[in-house]
């Protein structure tokens, strides 16, 4: 058994190349780390990709489309009230507290 923990986003595989985009949308593992939070996240992209590895989902449709991308894989589910509740600062700049 190979067990592989990822901190980072699959988002970075997606730009590597067009072969591991292809292979990174099918491994479905990959796309099974989902948080949810409220809609002030959408503020801030880079936090909402690079999370923790986590598909950071903050309306109906992006979870829907999380759970597409993991199709029926065991999910690691965080719901968290965003940045604020992470240490964040107001500023949405991924600066610690």
């Amino acid at each position: 058994m190979h067990v592989w923990e990822n901190g980072e986003s699959p988002w970075l595989l997606v730009r590597v190349s067009r072969a591991w985009k292809v292979i990174t949308f099918v491994t479905r593992n990959l796309w099974a780390r989902i948080c949810l939070s409220t809609p002030h996240w959408a503020e801030s992209v880079v936090l909402r990709h690079t999370y923790t590895g986590r598909e950071v989902c903050f309306q109906p449709e992006q979870f829907n489309r999380a759970l597409e991308r993991a199709r029926g894989a065991l999910l690691d589910l965080e719901i968290t009230n965003g940045p604020y509740y992470l240490g964040y600062w107001p500023d949405y700049w991924g600066h610690r507290l």
